[in-house]
């Protein structure tokens, strides 16, 4: 009895230990096809939002309200993107480029690469490039990186990629560790030279990561991070922040859509160079904000002119 005690404690350790390690090779794979100039990454893990009772209701209702922005992919690919999608990524430059240059990578267990191929037949030359890779991920590249991303995922050279970007890669890592939703950048040295010119944000200037979170296990917890380079700054962005979230609250439109009870509950916390922002949803409140959400996108499908 006591070997088998033990059995099942090593089976528990392994599997606390294995257990991000399909997640951690999804994340991997798809930063392997990202240019190594990206400095903002984005994931959404659709499977992850299946598993609770909330991520269902987002998926069956904001994201599936959102769906018709991309009704033209969805028709061409023969996806059904609420239903058969399981992970997306997106990433973008640290700073704007005239030919907008991004990349996404859809990850579904199930391609029609025939019908993907006819699709992409009837759009020769057309922008964003799209291609399958490796028959359960279509990759969607736009501007310059059109070529790059083609380029990586053939070459099979990660370290010309993000996944080879060893800051980045750690950020991801730990911004995506079991969250549904996840963002991370790193802020342009170029960029933060820009805000320090700026006598209105001296300590924005000292921004050099954000990682930020949702996830959605019962209630709902959003917590970004803002990681700046030394502790006045962080004490002085938190304050300006407090400030700007005090006068949202009594804004006429927060007041109107009902949103200011949502912000009562952000909390501010600097730590050190670090500056920490919570916001903690009952069940009730979320599913509420859900419904919100939901009757927000509506409204922008309906509005005339909208895409079919």
């Amino acid at each position: 009895m006591l070997a088998g005690l033990a059995g099942c404690r090593r089976g528990a350790g392994e599997s606390a230990e294995t257990r991000h390690a399909p997640a951690l090779g999804r994340l991997l794979a798809s930063l392997a096809l990202v240019p190594a100039e990206a400095r903002l990454v984005l994931g959404l893990d659709l499977d992850q939002l299946r598993a609770s009772p909330l991520g269902q209701r987002l998926v069956a209702g904001p994201i599936t309200q959102a769906a018709y922005l991309f009704a033209g992919f969805a028709k061409g690919t023969g996806l059904d993107l609420p239903e058969q999608v399981r992970h997306v990524v997106v990433a973008v430059p640290g700073e704007r480029r005239d030919d907008d240059r991004c990349v996404v990578v859809v990850e579904t267990g199930r391609v029609d690469e025939t019908r993907i191929a006819t699709w992409l037949r009837r759009r020769p030359g057309a922008s964003p490039r799209v291609f399958v890779h490796r028959a359960s991920r279509i990759v969607i590249a736009q501007g310059a990186w059109a070529d790059q991303v083609a380029g990586l995922a053939t070459a099979g050279h990660p370290g010309r990629s993000a996944a080879g970007d060893p800051e980045l890669r750690r950020l991801c890592e730990r911004a995506a560790s079991n969250h549904p939703l996840w963002l991370a950048a790193i802020v342009p040295t170029s960029l933060r030279r820009k805000m320090a010119g700026d006598a209105r944000f001296p300590d924005v200037a000292s921004l050099a990561r954000l990682s930020a979170f949702i996830a959605c296990d019962g209630g709902l917890r959003a917590e970004a991070v803002a990681e700046l380079s030394n502790d006045v700054d962080s004490a002085s962005v938190a304050h300006r922040l407090g400030a700007y979230v005090n006068s949202a609250k009594r804004h006429p439109d927060m007041l109107a859509q009902g949103l200011s009870p949502y912000l009562e509950v952000l909390r501010l916390s600097p730590r050190g160079p670090h500056l920490h922002a919570t916001l903690e949803l009952t069940a009730g409140q979320a599913n509420d904000l859900v419904s919100r959400l939901e009757d927000l996108l509506r409204g922008a499908r309906d509005k005339p002119g909208s895409p079919e």
